[in-house]
């Protein structure tokens, strides 16, 4: 087993992810090319590192498809809102085909890596809201519990808690929780079905556990890479 190398602290790296959903009826030609469309905007000069790829099987309100772009710190974010490739992609998912979308923007949290050269792996999203009025100790601690796991789980290859500053869609998510597995498996298999999964981390979800901080509404998006993006 590689040793795990982590820095627990942000970096000034800006994230924008967005969980896209096609509207019904929507066929497959069409989903491909705003995917490629999509894909060739996220290589903008700008951009440090990219994922876009349509989601695999098994998602929790993640829609069909992941769009996950990073920039150097807010303030290029910000100059890229004025550029012609930004309005090409809101004109992209302003198109007829997009039912709805998920969206945050995040500086960049605490990091670990395990595997910084993993390539054509499985990169996974959770978005999450804590409950209104849940102290900030108890946030903390939450979140500890979170950036501990892939000390238990070794399929973890790389990971990322980032707290949300920027949010839409269905909640206003507070935190991203971002994860690099070798395959699918590393996911459902060792993440889900581990004992400090079910022992520590499930009681924060539950909503018949007295610990409950996490809206029962979630969302869960997956999908295949073949540069990774979570690096220290």
């Amino acid at each position: 087993m590689r040793a795990i190398s982590q820095i627990w602290r942000s970096s000034p790296t800006y994230k924008v992810t967005k969980l896209i959903e096609f509207a019904p009826g929507t066929n497959d030609s069409r989903r491909a090319r705003l995917l490629a469309r999509l894909a060739e905007a996220a290589r903008a000069p700008e951009v440090v590192r990219s994922v876009v790829n349509c989601s695999l099987p098994g998602n929790q309100n993640g829609g069909d498809l992941i769009r996950h772009v990073q920039y150097p710190d807010r303030a290029a974010y910000d100059r890229s809102l004025t550029s012609s490739a930004w309005r090409d992609v809101e004109g992209l998912l302003a198109d007829a085909s997009v039912a709805g979308e998920e969206s945050v923007g995040y500086e960049a949290g605490p990091i670990g890596v395990r595997q910084p050269d993993l390539s054509a792996g499985i990169f996974r999203v959770l978005l999450l809201k804590v409950l209104d009025g849940t102290p900030q100790a108890i946030v903390e601690r939450f979140e500890a519990e979170l950036q501990a796991m892939p000390r238990y789980i070794s399929s973890i290859r790389n990971w990322q808690l980032s707290r949300v500053a920027d949010s839409s869609g269905a909640r206003p998510w507070a935190h991203v929780w971002e994860q690099e597995y070798e395959d699918v498996s590393g996911l459902h298999g060792p993440y889900m079905r581990h004992l400090y999964h079910w022992g520590y981390i499930d009681r924060w979800f539950h909503p018949e556990s007295p610990d409950q901080i996490v809206d029962t509404y979630l969302c869960q998006c997956f999908c295949r890479f073949e540069n990774g993006v979570i690096r220290g």
